[in-house]
């Protein structure tokens, strides 16, 4: 297996994080892990990502996955099934000597409560505008490091 190099490179550190994120609010899938507090041990790094390389989320119990700027398809295979399909197609990375980072690629994105009901085999609601699921595979990252 061929390992994909990490490129670290270092930035003055940002006054205002809300502000670098506001940049990339507008575009779809972005999204900001934050963790500014300073406990020893603890939100060491905020993260930030955008544009997806890969798109999946389950609405009213239907899964819908797209790829980069294509159309979204129907799957057939489960959430669970996706995502480890979609970490596997992954390149691995190879850190800098000397790096610990928490993240370099991989998915990030959410399940909600109406996931839980699904999975139990209860109903969920007819009406609900929000994904049960949605996920996004991300190959890069904007790192800060409290």
């Amino acid at each position: 297996m061929t390992l994909s190099p990490l490129v670290c490179c270092a930035l003055a550190y940002p006054d205002r994080l809300e502000k670098v994120f506001a940049s990339l609010a507008e575009t779809d899938w972005s999204q900001w892990l934050d963790s500014s507090a300073r406990t020893p041990g603890q939100g060491r790094y905020s993260i930030m990502v955008t544009q997806p390389r890969r798109r999946i989320w389950q609405h009213q119990g239907q899964l819908w996955v797209a790829d980069g700027n294509q159309p979204a398809q129907l799957s057939t295979s489960s959430l669970w099934q996706v995502l480890r399909e979609s970490l596997a197609n992954l390149p691995a990375t190879q850190l800098p000597q000397g790096e610990d980072l928490p993240f370099t690629g991989g998915v990030l994105g959410y399940l909600a409560y109406d996931f839980a009901l699904a999975e139990q085999g209860l109903a969920m609601s007819a009406t609900a505008t929000w994904p049960e699921a949605a996920f996004g595979v991300y190959d890069t990252a904007f790192m800060v490091d409290h």
